[in-house]
């Protein structure tokens, strides 16, 4: 069995304040004429982008960095086609991102991230990670280990690995960092192990692939896959290759953003992203993964203890 956990969130509650973006150039900077780092983090990075169907109005992504307080933020905004103006429609507060128009262009959709701060459960993260990974351990049958960590960029901590020789990570492996390229990093990993199975013997070829996406945020700094293209690769697998995903968020409708991936509703379960919402996360998937193990139906009661914690504490 191959196991393959993207994600390993934390956060808290906390709505932040509006980041203040300063994109002016000093007069040292303009004086030298050079594309330094600070220069280019100065730099507005455009993102996913839609034409109203009249064709008037464009919908972008737009993401931009404070680097004095290490965050950064995407906004959406609209250009009229016509005269070049431009409107930001959201404000630094929270991330939006994948903005689409409805067929009639009177409705714009899009993913937003009120989550806040993603800091303060590392030590829990880590912590349940470990457990278990201790508890597979004990199963019988063969396992591979590959973990993704995210933020702007993806983070390979574990590249299909045998669960017996992957060490308990650390917090050296696993801090809080910057923003939430969800679709990067799963499309990275769907391709990555999909290549791996597709070039291996037919004798390594894993029996059952279980693929845990577990996130306190929503998309916002991905570049090279968009929600399309991932949801393509997630369908491809399950269909062909009978690949089970399951999806774990906290601080968005965690259903309506799997369903979008092409994951099923029993397959994704609302967290509260706490200490207790944590350790019942990797309690959860520990169960799960124990269950496709044994080749053992997956039922919807995977997440029923993280679903009546979620209920009861939602009250």
């Amino acid at each position: 069995m191959a196991i393959a956990a993207v994600g390993l969130g934390a956060c808290d509650d906390r709505r932040p304040q509006p980041l203040t973006i300063d994109n002016a150039l000093t007069a040292d900077e303009i004086a030298a004429g050079r594309l330094t780092p600070e220069v280019m983090w100065k730099m507005s990075r455009a993102g996913s982008s839609s034409l109203s169907p009249d064709g008037k109005t464009l919908l972008y992504a737009q993401t931009d960095y404070n680097m004095a307080q290490n965050r950064g933020v995407t906004t959406l905004w609209v250009q009229d086609m016509a005269s070049g103006a431009v409107t930001r429609l959201t404000d630094t507060a929270s991330n939006n991102a994948a903005p689409e128009w409805s067929s009639d262009g009177r409705k714009i959709y899009f993913l937003s991230d009120r989550s806040g701060s993603m800091q303060g459960l590392e030590e829990d993260t880590i912590g349940g990670f470990n457990s278990m990974l201790e508890k597979q351990k004990r199963e019988s049958g063969e396992a591979f280990v590959s973990t993704i960590l995210f933020d702007d960029r993806a983070v390979v901590l574990h590249d299909r690995i045998p669960i017996q020789e992957v060490t308990p990570i650390t917090g050296r492996d696993y801090w809080v960092r910057g923003c939430t390229a969800l679709l990067d990093a799963l499309g990275g990993a769907i391709q990555h192990i999909g290549n791996i199975h597709k070039y291996a013997r037919s004798e390594d070829i894993p029996e059952h692939t279980l693929f845990v996406i577990t996130t306190d945020g929503m998309e916002n700094a991905s570049r090279r896959y968009s929600v399309y293209q991932v949801r393509e690769m997630i369908c491809h697998q399950q269909k062909k290759y009978g690949w089970e995903f399951l999806f774990l968020g906290a601080n968005i409708d965690a259903v309506e953003t799997a369903g979008r991936l092409g994951i099923a509703p029993e397959r994704a379960v609302n967290y509260h992203c706490d200490s207790q919402g944590t350790r019942l996360n990797y309690e959860a998937v520990s169960r799960a993964a124990s269950s496709v193990r044994a080749s053992a139906p997956l039922g919807a009661d995977w997440k029923a203890e993280i679903e009546k914690d979620y209920r009861n504490r939602s009250k």
